[in-house]
């Protein structure tokens, strides 16, 4: 690659001419040197050292004196500096080409040359570091000829050596150790570590280097290649083999948004053996798709890959709800600075159990109760059938469209409302102390919250006995119960 060379005097070298090279003067008459005397001769003969000596980097500088000895000395020492710079550049260009992919140099035009201002910004900021620890001669007056003064500045290459090559080797070899401590950590199978390791070089390396494609000896054959692509395939290669399984199946919620039991994720690798491992400290977040609740957040996943997502609550308004699980990359520091990478997404659907309002209600000599006995043994018929119950509360056996509404606010499906009652009792032969009640009941299933009737089932009466009128409605009614309990039963198995 070509670069432009200096062509005029930089800002930069003024300013190191002007405040860090002080000028030493050796003459301060402007008398002609004959070109013949020992003094002559001598400043030649050093020159020419400066310039044959294989151990420094030399610049020179010549300005014609006229009217102003100062300024001619400090235009000489410009040149100088600007005559070392240029050959500074050179080689500083050099040391930076040698590190630098040659692919990505003759990869697409634009994103070559972005390359070359790269290069060509760490070149000058090394060149400007460099001169730093460059050395000026004294001012040579009337040299070459009279009435003009020659400067010299030289750099030791063996400055330049720890200041540029030293210094690009050992920020190679920060992020070499670096990715060798990931790749370790990957072999041990303690992933999340290694990744830790692998964006810590990607940093070192933009730290150190910008975005030029630094290229170094990189992976267990090292082999030389681009420590970029390097660093984005390794990354790239653990999140396409990462997978998030859920645990446990058929997770339901309640009318109330309970769930029966919480998700437990499970977060593994397949590593190039095929073998899943288990990826501890994994950070994942939750989001619902669809359907609403309350989900944990700052879930990270324990020793062997699981965590348990302790949502709190579900929407119970909706029947279904679409959970999804996915990894919190924005817990991970640096991983912003990877775009395009394929991350693992679990989605969990949830499922509403189907739940039945339960009311039991008893009319018996003008009283209305609910007979505990009775309703806990259709609860427990419900729950028998994969289905949830919830009570409500009612007062009167004829249901309003505004009984309907209240009830439906419970977020059931239905309503298995049972309705008993003693049609009439009297007394038996005439006795004042015996009576007889007919009873009979009504199961009905109603579509929440619509109200619409979906199943109903009228019993046939029964007959009880008793020493009044109450006590022969309760004898009638636990003759009738296994029959309720029965058709009950029947009519739940048909609820899907």
């Amino acid at each position: 690659m070509k670069m432009n060379k200096l062509k005029m005097v930089s800002p930069v070298l003024l300013l190191l001419a002007a405040t860090c090279f002080p000028s030493v003067v050796v003459a301060q008459d402007t008398t002609a040197m004959p070109r013949n005397t020992p003094e002559y001769l001598q400043i030649k003969q050093q020159l020419k050292a400066f310039r044959n000596d294989r151990s420094l980097y030399f610049g020179e500088g010549t300005a014609k004196i006229g009217n102003d000895l100062g300024k001619a000395k400090q235009m000489a020492k410009t040149r100088a500096l600007a005559d070392l710079s240029a050959k500074i550049e050179v080689r500083v260009e050099s040391s930076m080409l040698k590190i630098v992919s040659s692919t990505s140099l003759n990869n697409k035009k634009q994103y070559s040359e972005s390359i070359n201002r790269n290069i060509i910004d760490k070149t000058k900021t090394y060149t400007h570091e460099v001169l730093r620890g460059c050395e000026i001669t004294p001012a040579y007056i009337d040299y070459p000829d009279s009435g003009y003064v020659t400067i010299a500045a030289y750099l030791k290459k063996a400055v330049y050596k720890q200041r540029v090559e030293n210094d690009l080797n050992t920020k190679k070899s920060v992020i070499r150790t670096t990715l060798f401590n990931g790749n370790n950590e990957y072999e041990r199978h303690h992933y999340m570590q290694a990744l830790y390791d692998w964006i810590e070089a990607d940093n070192q390396l933009h730290e150190f280097f910008g975005d030029l494609p630094i290229r170094d000896k990189v992976g267990q054959n090292v082999e030389t290649g681009d420590v970029n692509a390097y660093i984005n395939g390794r990354i790239t290669f653990f999140f396409s083999g990462l997978v998030l399984k859920g645990m446990n199946q058929k997770i339901r919620y309640d009318a109330k948004g309970r769930l029966n039991k919480q998700p437990m994720i499970l977060a593994q690798y397949k590593d190039k053996n095929g073998q899943e491992q288990a990826v501890a400290s994994l950070p994942l977040k939750t989001g619902f798709i669809s359907g609403s609740g309350i989900a944990p957040s700052g879930l990270v996943t324990g020793t062997y890959g699981q965590v348990k997502l302790f949502i709190s609550y579900v929407n119970p308004a909706n029947k279904s709800t679409l959970l999804r699980v996915s990894v919190d990359t924005s817990r991970i520091k640096g991983m912003d600075n990877f775009l395009n990478l394929i991350l693992p997404k679990l989605e969990l659907r949830l499922y509403k159990v189907r739940t039945l309002a339960l009311a039991v209600l008893f009319r018996n000599s003008g009283q209305i109760t609910s007979p505990d006995e009775l309703k806990n043994n259709i609860r427990s018929a419900i729950i028998n059938q994969g289905l949830a119950a919830v009570q409500v509360n009612l007062k009167k056996t004829v249901l309003s469209s505004q009984d309907i509404q209240t009830i439906s606010q419970t977020h059931a499906d239905n309503l298995l409302f049972i309705s008993i009652k003693t049609l009439n009792s009297s007394t038996v032969g005439g006795y004042q102390n015996m009576f007889v009640a007919r009873c009979t009941a009504t199961i009905s299933v109603y579509e929440l919250p619509s109200g619409n009737l979906t199943d109903t089932k009228q019993l046939p009466e029964v007959k009880g006995y008793g020493t009044s009128a109450s006590s022969a409605g309760w004898d009638a009614l636990n003759k009738l119960k296994n029959r309720i309990l029965s058709e009950t039963q029947n009519i739940l198995g048909g609820i899907q």
